[in-house]
């Protein structure tokens, strides 16, 4: 039978067949276990699915009423309905706290949030918008634009700790079951804390060059926090720590790369392994430029790997890449399972399996988050096609 070997007698769950799969072990089948968050289940709810309480959520956070989390359907529940096994993504481990010297204000202005964080040595001002268009926030002001902003940046680290939040993940262990794994996050190395939520990618830039001093100084005590993070991070039940990079060489060249993002990686990799956790970076941009760097690198693999047009290498280019012993999570981009219908999302996620030269290793997914409107269909169609996919 399709899906099934001598090795594999039983039916998987899918947190069996998630590990397995992680751990390079034969499974039943190939698990698809699509990144969906509440950018997705928002669409979801609009088209019915979790009832009314449900749709009527989603239609608030589409006209731009600002929640920080839409509660419209539970992931583990959008996973399930689409056929995937659940690797939830960003499941609570630790708390932030920060000393009463620190003062965050925030103000809903229509789409507009405004966000500042209040110090002794000066304050840091944040403006995100809404997108009716594409159903998206983004950050139209960043908090750095200076020199004189990175003494305030570390003035707030310095005055930042971080609590256990256990229970929490264990929460989230019960809901998911057996269905799947919750996952922990680790914070990115600080260049890429920067290029997303600090200071864009031009600004970031001039600063390095600029003034390269100071941006050691910062980047030296960020790294002493995301150290002390992933300590904490470490000793909670989690399985599987990932550290959403977005590395991408749209943004980054491989010097850079070398220079400011590998070492950190490396080291929190590090304390990841020496407790016995999988250690993986979520890299969901264009990644060909840095094959050296990643078949090197100390992750145990990869998170989002996605192929042309958003990114530009496919599963089976990464693998032999990049080597048979790193876990590629990834394979299909979203945005065409967005546009496709049915039939040529079957041929499409059927062509990628067959150019794969091995599923271990491997687990089925999308090259980030399901895009907002994606037929529920097309999910189930890789369902479909995974469930009954000869292994190799």
């Amino acid at each position: 039978m399709p899906g099934t070997s001598a090795m594999t007698h039983h039916a998987l769950t899918g947190r069996e067949r998630i590990m397995a799969s992680l751990r390079g072990e034969e499974t039943d089948h190939v698990s698809w276990a699509p990144l969906i968050d509440p950018y997705y289940t928002a669409w979801l709810a609009t088209q019915g699915y979790g009832g009314a309480d449900a749709v009527r959520g989603a239609l608030e956070d589409r006209e731009g009423l600002w929640t920080e989390e839409v509660d419209a359907l539970d992931i583990p529940y959008a996973i399930r309905l689409v056929g995937g096994d659940v690797l939830e993504r960003h499941s609570p481990t630790i708390r932030v706290v920060e000393d009463s010297c620190i003062v965050r204000r925030s103000l809903t202005r229509g789409s507009e949030k405004l966000e500042s964080v209040e110090t002794p040595v000066g304050s840091l001002k944040t403006e995100r918008r809404y997108s009716k268009e594409g159903h998206t926030r983004y950050i139209s002001k960043y908090p750095i634009s200076s020199v004189e902003d990175l003494k305030v940046l570390q003035y707030v680290m310095e005055h930042t700790h971080y609590e256990e939040d256990f229970a929490g993940f264990r929460e989230r262990v019960r809901v998911i079951g057996d269905d799947g794994i919750p996952t922990s996050d680790g914070p990115q190395s600080p260049i890429q804390h920067f290029y997303m939520f600090l200071c864009g990618v031009q600004a970031t830039t001039f600063l390095l060059l600029d003034h390269p001093a100071e941006m050691a100084e910062c980047f030296a005590v960020m790294h002493q926090k995301h150290l002390e993070q992933y300590r904490l991070v470490c000793e909670s039940p989690t399985d599987v720590v990932i550290d959403y990079e977005n590395t991408s060489s749209t943004v980054m060249s491989p010097a850079f790369y070398r220079q400011y993002s590998e070492g950190f990686i490396n080291e929190y990799a590090d304390i990841c392994h020496a407790a016995g956790k999988l250690f993986i970076t979520h890299m969901c941009g264009k990644l060909s430029a840095f094959t050296p760097e990643l078949r090197q690198g100390r992750q145990d693999g990869f998170d989002s790997l996605c192929p042309p047009t958003t990114g530009d290498i496919w599963a089976s280019q990464a693998r032999i890449a990049w080597g048979g012993d790193k876990i590629l999570i990834g394979g299909v981009e979203p945005a065409a399972l967005a546009r496709m219908d049915a039939s040529e999302t079957r041929a499409y996620v059927t062509r990628i399996l067959d150019e794969m030269p091995t599923l271990r290793r491997f687990v089925f997914s999308t090259g980030d988050a399901t895009p907002y409107g994606t037929p529920v269909e097309n999910l189930r169609v890789v369902a479909d096609v995974a469930a009954n996919y000869p292994w190799k």
